[in-house]
């Protein structure tokens, strides 16, 4: 049985989209990014959709926790 993906953030900045799926994968939780080159080789079309970060289903709870906000 294939894992459902399901995103957690959206981003329209790489480095940004880079630092959040880091942060996922020291906490071991497996990432994805969806639409990274095409909003790097097209950012003046302003790509509306951004770049998703995609985790699989049972871990997006775990997932939004770890990019909460700090407080």
């Amino acid at each position: 049985m294939v894992d459902e993906l399901v995103t957690v953030q959206t981003f329209w900045n790489v480095s940004a989209a880079h630092l959040a799926k880091s942060r996922l994968e020291e906490a071991d939780i497996v990432a994805f990014l969806e639409n990274e080159y095409a909003v790097m080789m097209t950012p003046h079309m302003a790509n509306p959709s951004g770049i998703k970060l995609n985790v699989k289903r049972c871990d997006a709870q775990a997932a939004l926790e770890v990019l909460a906000p700090q407080k």
